[in-house]
Order: structure tokens, then sequence, then C-alpha cells
């Protein structure tokens, strides 16, 4: 669980980053395919766990619908 946190405030981090990126008002928002497969990486480093990363590719699945 504690890994899942850190995964998801690293995503927090970077979608802000990229959000204020050079003072531009216009927001960057990664694909599904993209979040998938940076979930895949955080299941196959160890970062999160299988019901972890099962639990987040349903989410990320539901809102794509």
């Amino acid at each position: 669980m504690k890994a899942l946190l850190n995964w998801r405030m690293g995503a927090a981090v970077l979608a802000l980053t990229v959000a204020a990126g050079c003072g531009s008002t216009q927001t960057t928002t990664a694909t599904t395919g993209q979040q998938l497969t940076d979930l895949n990486q955080a299941l196959e480093s160890g970062a999160i766990t299988w019901e972890e990363y099962s639990e987040q590719k349903e989410a990320i699945l539901d809102r794509n619908d």
C-alpha cells in the first residue's frame, strides 16, 4: 500500500509539473494506453502488488468508458 501511495504521489507531482509548464494554461493528460503502460511498469518493478495493479487498471478503464 505504501508503494502505491508513493507511486500516486509521483504521478500527481508529474501531472502538476506538466500542467504548470512554462506558464502555459494548457494541461496535458496521459492517454489510457500510457496510464496502463505506466501501471504495468509499476507492477513489473515491484512498486505495486498484483491486487493494487488490478484495482488501478479497473479504475483507469472505468474512467474511459
